[in-house]
């Protein structure tokens, strides 16, 4: 099972070919899904400078892709993954639409990542779009490697 923070993070992972994807109502409640479930995967953002949950703070970093800003955590004790896409999801797809020279406007979408936060979920069609467009970037498919985390070897 993979728990998604929000409607976006599931337009995300529906592109990048992932089923079996659960709406976890935010970061928070993902983490208590996987304090108590073993061999599930989370994805959320990083969320810099907000309170965390403490869950996170029983979690390793098993690899930290700096190049891509993503970051996989994984819970020894439970076996569970958590994805965190830096800073956050709005940011995180506008860089890899720069990146890729693509330009958010073109699907009537802003380029603030502010300003997507605000409208994304009332414009999932235009972002699926672009999200599809952007499938075969770099950064698109380490976060599809990541959430893929079942094959990553994990050592303490």
């Amino acid at each position: 099972m993979i728990l998604a923070e929000c409607d976006p993070d599931i337009v995300l992972l529906e592109e990048l070919g992932f089923s079996n994807i659960e709406h976890g109502w935010g970061k928070g409640n993902i983490c208590n899904v996987l304090r108590k479930k073993r061999d599930c995967v989370g994805v959320v953002d990083e969320d810099p400078g907000r309170a965390q949950p403490s869950y996170l703070r029983g979690l390793r970093v098993a690899r930290n892709l700096q190049q891509h800003d993503l970051r996989l955590l994984h819970d020894n004790t439970r076996n569970n993954c958590l994805v965190l896409i830096c800073p956050k999801l709005e940011d995180w797809v506008l860089t890899t639409a720069r990146i890729a020279g693509v330009d958010p406007r073109d699907y009537n979408l802003p380029n603030d990542p502010d300003r997507l936060h605000e409208i994304v979920n009332y414009n999932l069609n235009k972002f699926r779009r672009l999200v599809r467009d952007l499938v075969n970037t770099a950064r698109l498919q380490a976060l599809k490697n990541l959430v893929r985390c079942k094959s990553v070897s994990f050592k303490n």
